[in-house]
């Protein structure tokens, strides 16, 4: 008995604490690995993992890009993250899966699209 108890328990709790998908929705092909996600203005930013190009993707709710940044004087080694306050979007360039990089940084961008990037 205690251990059907104790299954019933485990089981009321996993489907009361597990999330609920509300809504699947689809990118871009351009987007083939995002890595992180931020929302600024009801515009969902993201970018790919290493390798891409060195660009922001503004998506509306839908997931359709609005708008691409390409951020000039800088390179997406392995951009892992991105985050913003209430003045610059920040992007961690700091993936290292093989403990073999020594150029790791934060790359920080004025949320205004006319001003420039700084690393």
């Amino acid at each position: 008995m205690k251990k059907i108890l104790t299954l019933v328990t485990f089981l009321f709790l996993c489907s009361s604490y597990s999330q609920k998908l509300t809504k699947d929705i689809s990118l871009s092909k351009k987007i083939d690995e995002t890595s992180g996600l931020e929302i600024l203005d009801g515009k969902f930013i993201t970018h790919n993992d290493s390798g891409g190009d060195p660009k922001l993707y503004y998506l509306d709710k839908k997931g359709k890009i609005v708008f691409e940044r390409t951020l000039e004087g800088v390179k997406n080694n392995d951009w892992e993250d991105i985050t913003k306050d209430d003045q610059f979007i920040y992007v961690a360039n700091m993936g290292n899966n093989f403990d073999a990089r020594k150029n790791l940084s934060i790359v920080k961008i004025p949320i205004d699209p006319s001003g420039t990037s700084q690393v």
